[in-house]
């Protein structure tokens, strides 16, 4: 297995990884309160900004990852 793969493949774990993360973090700052009569949305928009950030990075990192795996010869 020359490098440019083992590379590809530890950005495409690294990536998993962020994933992860983004989304938990987009999840941890969202909540409702639904009471009879009104429901009212409680979120952080910044913390929410830092997970689609984190998304964001790992989408990038997968597909270069998988340009490095799929790469031919060297």
């Amino acid at each position: 297995m020359n490098t440019s793969k083992t590379v590809g493949l530890l950005l495409m774990v690294v990536s998993l990884g962020l994933g992860y993360i983004g989304f938990t973090t987009i999840a941890d700052n969202h909540a409702e309160l639904d009471l009879s009569v009104i429901q009212i949305d409680i979120s952080d928009k910044k913390g929410k900004e830092q997970g689609y950030i984190y998304l964001g990075i790992a989408a990038v990192l997968l597909g270069a990852g998988a340009f490095l795996a799929s790469r031919k010869g060297n």
